[in-house]
């Protein structure tokens, strides 16, 4: 069922399931922004224009993520389990994050016009695996024969660019260097 922007900032968040059904039409219906940012300044993705019209509109977006916060684990993985799982377009997820860093509208669809599209199939060439896990599996003591079932990692952006960092062993697995370029998703 669609939803407006002002049905949504209606609903009652008092209870952890509240908290995720709302995070979920947010989702569901084109809403979402960071929740740990100020609603008054989203940005529409759609239309470059403020996402929350009114200081009514601004209130309950902030009383309602606060809320998000108050009563779940992690509102993060909320949002990325109703992403996946309704399959948001990462086309306009990506001109989002053009637009929250600045860019204007217009400008963010030219560029996101040059992008070859996100692709929604693995198209991995060649992995990283932490050498430790690596001779673990090699040398029998992992109990598996699958450095994919072995690894445990933490991917994310550093200063410099991408780290991909073993948690089982507490070691750097790869740091990819953007030396001194920012990528728009950054």
């Amino acid at each position: 069922m669609s939803m407006t922007l002002q049905e949504v900032l209606k609903m009652d968040v008092t209870t952890p399931w509240e908290a995720e059904a709302w995070i979920k039409a947010l989702v569901d219906n084109g809403f979402i922004w960071h929740l740990e940012d100020s609603p008054e300044e989203v940005i529409n993705g759609r239309t470059g224009e403020s996402l929350f019209q009114t200081e009514d509109d601004i209130a309950s977006a902030r009383q309602r993520a606060a809320a998000c916060f108050a009563l779940l684990d992690d509102p993060f993985e909320t949002i990325v389990t109703c992403e996946w799982e309704d399959e948001v377009d990462p086309e306009i997820t990506r001109m989002n994050m053009l637009i929250d860093r600045g860019m204007s509208a217009t400008d963010a669809q030219k560029f996101m016009d040059d992008l070859p599209p996100l692709d929604k199939e693995r198209r991995i060439e060649m992995f990283f695996h932490c050498g430790k896990c690596v001779e673990e599996i090699k040398d029998g003591s992992a109990n598996t024969n699958s450095p994919r079932e072995y690894g445990s990692y933490e991917i994310g952006y550093t200063v410099r660019g991408i780290q991909v960092w073993c948690v089982r062993h507490e070691c750097n697995v790869v740091s990819i260097d953007f030396q001194g370029y920012q990528h728009p998703a950054v």
